[in-house]
Parts: structure tokens; C-alpha cells; sequence
């Protein structure tokens, strides 16, 4: 039986090598995004029979970006890793979707990490007239783990563990209850999606297991005190990365890539620093996309709702966590300016950013 299941295999092997490049090379034509951007016939053909130690091929890489175009007005990722190696066994091609994604950061460069809040200015002034909400978010990844797209169930068991466990030992206003999918009531599961994160009471750190990455941090509160907030989210993400290496298992991170994540846009800080604002004249404005790139912020996530729109920074890789949050900052403050200076029918021209 053995026997015949190994010339099963080598019968199977044989019949996917009939397959030429050509045939097995994805259809891209309609895509938007920066693995069809990327990704050549010649490139495929030399990574295609390529792997991880773990077992992560070109096509796992690609499936995702492969399977969803994109948006025609929005350039999306198209791509995701599974290990740690990913990202050098698919250097050729990451790279310089990399170096796209993220304004020209190079093979070469070095990241930067600062994680101390009191290097921030600011912040705790923000208009709560105009800022209604804000909130720090970011991923972490565990070594010794493949990524969530590659895990195995034992591994997503393990990871989820250890976050349990070290979780457990966060105190005073980071304290709080584990919620394991499996074990929620209906009624449990709706109240979170409604409340976004919320149960009985307003929380203002979170952490999401087992998700697009390892760990999902989130900090966030009502009102315009962002400096609270990245506060609250340094300590906590520092307490939370002692705990683990404690444990055994330290973050993912290495000096060109910072914290290595899924996606490769989430590469560095993984950090997504943004606000609820009002602003329904500036957004009418026929300068705001102008205003929101030069500043910095903006991107996907920003959409609006009756005039109030989200706004983050853009950038993951080549800034610190302290000049992320400092951008987002500086460019609300300024968009608020102008909303004001709008609504008492004046001009912004003399305030108009140049780019970063």
C-alpha cells in the first residue's frame, strides 16, 4: 500500500510537470494591484518551483492578489506572505512591490522603530468638536509561527495559548476578558459587530487574536486626545512583547522590514494612526485629495459618512511610530484649521501643505 501511494505521488508530479510556464501563469491582464504590476512570465518561471522551509510557494504568495483584481482607483497589495522567509525566498519579487508600496524604500534600507511616547508633540489638543473618535492600531507577528495565511490548526491553537496566557497578565486599565469566537452566544458575536469592539462598557485597548496577523493591537477612545491614546498603545504593546519573549517567543522583526507582518503593506510599524473628523466643507473642497496626500494621510481607509471621514497615515515602512502619530497629528489639526477658515466662508490658499 505504501508502495503504490509513492507511485501515486511520483504519477501525480509527472502529470503537473506536462504543465509549460505559459499554461500555468495567471491571467493579470484586469488586475489592479502591485503583484500584477510586478509579476512577469520570465519572473514567475523562476520562482514558481521555489518554496519556504515551511512550505510556502509563489503561487500561495499570489493566490490572493490572483483572486481579487483590485479596485480601478485604488492600487491594492495583491499578494500575502506565510513565514518570515517569505519575504527573502520572494525577494525578486516583494521587493520592489515593497519599494512601491512604500515610497521608494529600498532592499537597503534600515527601519526605525520608536515606541516612547513622550517623543510625540502634541496631541492631547486636537478640536473634539470636529475629532469624534481616535484610535492606534497594529499587528505582531509570533516567531516560531508560520503566518495566519499558512498556519495549521495546532498553530493557530498554540498561538491563541499563548496570547491567552500572556494577556493574563496585563494589569490595571489594560486588564480585561479573552472572547473565543467558539465560545460566543449568537447575541455575544452581534453585540461585538454593532458595538465595533464594544460589550457592556466602552473598552480602550484591545488585542485580536489569530486574525490577518498573529495579534491585533488596537487602542483607541472617543474625543481628540490622541496623545492618550499612542500612550496607552506604547505601554501596552511594550508590556505585551515582554510577556511573550518571557514565554519563549519574541515579535517577528528585522532591521531592513521592522516588524514583519502578513501583507506586505503592514511591513515596519504596521501602525494605523487615525481619527474620526468632521469635516464636511473641507471634504467638498476641490483640494482636499491634494491636501490629504501632501499631508501624508488619507489612503483606503478613508471614506466618509454625512461629512466625517477617516483619517490615517498612509505610510508603514522607512517612519518611526512617534512620526506616524505626528503626522496624523499635525495634518488633523491643520484640516480642522481649514474647516473652520471654510465655514466662515474665507480661503485656505495660504494654508495649503506642500508634500512630504
Amino acid at each position: 500500500q505504501i508502495e503504490n501511494m509513492r507511485i501515486c505521488a511520483f504519477n501525480m508530479c509527472l502529470l503537473k510537470m506536462k504543465f509549460s510556464t505559459e499554461q500555468e501563469y495567471p491571467d493579470l491582464s484586469k488586475h489592479n494591484n502591485h503583484m500584477a504590476k510586478v509579476l512577469t512570465a520570465d519572473m514567475y518561471e523562476r520562482l514558481q518551483d521555489k518554496q519556504t522551509p515551511s512550505g510556502f510557494t509563489l503561487d500561495d504568495v499570489i493566490q490572493t492578489g490572483v483572486d481579487n483584481p483590485g479596485h480601478p482607483f485604488i492600487m491594492t497589495v495583491g499578494c500575502v506572505a506565510g513565514d518570515k522567509e517569505t519575504y527573502e525566498v520572494f525577494k525578486e519579487l516583494l521587493d520592489p512591490m515593497i519599494e512601491d508600496r512604500h515610497g521608494g524604500y529600498k532592499p537597503s534600507d534600515k527601519h526605525k522603530t520608536d515606541l516612547n511616547a513622550d517623543n510625540l508633540l502634541g496631541g492631547d489638543d486636537l478640536d473634539p468638536d470636529y475629532v469624534l473618535s481616535s484610535r492606534i492600531r497594529t499587528g505582531r507577528s509570533i516567531r516560531g509561527f508560520c503566518l495566519p495565511p499558512h498556519c495549521s490548526r495546532g498553530e493557530r491553537r498554540a498561538v491563541e495559548s499563548l496570547s491567552i496566557e500572556a494577556l493574563a497578565s496585563l494589569s490595571g486599565d489594560l486588564k480585561g476578558k479573552y472572547y473565543a469566537l467558539k465560545d460566543m452566544t449568537d447575541e455575544e458575536q452581534q453585540q461585538l459587530i454593532d458595538d465595533h469592539f464594544l460589550f457592556d462598557k466602552p473598552k480602550t485597548f484591545l488585542v485580536c487574536v489569530n486574525e490577518e496577523d498573529h495579534l491585533r493591537v488596537i487602542s483607541k477612545q472617543e474625543g481628540g486626545n490622541m496623545r492618550e491614546v499612542f500612550t496607552r498603545f506604547c505601554t501596552g504593546l511594550t508590556k505585551i512583547e515582554s510577556l511573550f519573549k518571557e514565554q519563549g517567543h519574541a515579535f517577528m522583526w528585522n532591521e531592513h522590514l521592522g516588524y514583519v507582518l502578513t501583507c506586505p503593506s503592514n511591513l515596519g510599524t504596521g501602525l494605523h494612526a487615525g481619527v474620526h473628523a468632521k469635516l464636511p466643507n473641507m471634504s467638498e473642497h476641490a483640494k482636499f485629495e491634494e491636501v490629504l496626500k501632501n499631508l501624508g494621510t488619507g489612503g483606503v481607509d478613508t471614506a466618509s459618512v454625512g461629512g466625517v471621514f477617516d483619517i490615517s497615515n498612509a505610510d508603514r515602512l522607512g517612519f518611526s511610530e512617534v512620526e506616524l502619530v505626528q503626522m496624523v497629528v499635525d495634518g488633523v489639526k491643520l484640516l480642522v484649521e481649514m474647516e473652520k477658515r471654510l465655514e466662515k466662508g474665507g480661503s485656505i490658499d495660504d494654508l495649503m501643505p506642500a508634500p512630504k
